[in-house]
C-alpha cells in the first residue's frame, strides 16, 4: 500500500505473512492454559456430582495426582526459569 506521498509503507493485503510452525512446547502450553481455564470454569458444576461412582472418583483422584506430580517435577526441573522478583525476594528472606 502506498502512503499519501506515493511511497510503499510495506503493508499489503495481497500476501499474508508466512505462518511460523508452532513447537511442541508452544502447543502444550496453549493446551495447558485452555484446559486449566476450562477446568477452573467448570469446577462448581463438577462439585455438584455427589452421585458420582466411587470408581470414577478414584480414577479422577489418580489422574489429578499424576498431574500434580508432573507439575511438581517440571517446577523442580525448570525452577530457574520460573523465578520472578517476588520469588527471589522470598527466597532471600528464607535464607536469612
Amino acid at each position: 500500500m502506498a502512503d499519501m506521498n506515493g511511497q510503499d509503507n510495506g503493508a499489503s493485503t495481497d500476501n499474508p505473512p508466512p505462518v511460523v510452525p508452532r513447537t511442541g512446547t508452544q502447543n502444550f502450553l496453549t493446551m495447558q492454559d485452555q484446559f486449566l481455564t476450562t477446568m477452573y470454569n467448570q469446577r462448581l458444576p463438577m462439585s455438584r456430582l455427589t452421585s458420582m461412582a466411587d470408581e470414577d472418583a478414584q480414577r479422577g483422584t489418580a489422574l489429578f495426582n499424576q498431574l500434580r506430580e508432573y507439575y511438581d517435577e517440571m517446577f523442580d526441573k525448570y525452577n530457574n526459569y520460573l523465578r520472578t522478583t517476588a520469588t527471589q525476594r522470598s527466597q532471600r528472606r528464607q535464607r536469612r
